[in-house]
């Protein structure tokens, strides 16, 4: 395993553990960085980044990346509690499932981002959610 891809996993085990990662010395940070923003794990990395002792300017996207998966994650609940009163309303049966599910083991719940909200509907009341969306 490559120094900045156990560094990341250390990074993450920081999340459920008191241990604190150790900066490897031969670390890319140019493919830390990568590897941080093509698993979106920007948010997930502040917190545990931020008790380290590492350059201010490595804190710069997880950061960004933080504070936008909060933003993101207000607008979707929202959107997602005005379609469940919706949902209600008219009588139809949803159940949650995936990511806004499992975010809320995490803390805070929205450094586990998602892309989507998910639900499981009955097929015959399609045509009636159809309408509601």
């Amino acid at each position: 395993m490559k120094a900045h891809e156990s560094f990341t996993l250390e990074l993450l085990r920081m999340r459920f553990t008191e241990e604190a990662a150790e900066v490897p010395e031969s670390l890319d940070t140019e493919a830390f960085f990568e590897l941080l923003k093509a698993h979106e794990i920007g948010p997930l990395v502040y917190g545990p980044l931020k008790r380290l002792d590492v350059p201010e300017a490595w804190l710069a996207y997880p950061r960004e990346a933080y504070y936008k998966a909060a933003q993101v994650n207000t607008q979707q609940n929202a959107l997602f509690e005005g379609v469940r009163k919706r949902l209600d309303a008219e009588g139809i049966r949803h159940l949650l499932v995936k990511g806004i599910v499992l975010e809320w083991f995490y803390h805070p719940a929205f450094v586990r981002t998602k892309g989507d909200i998910d639900m499981l509907i009955e097929e015959a009341d399609l045509p009636r959610v159809d309408r509601v969306l």
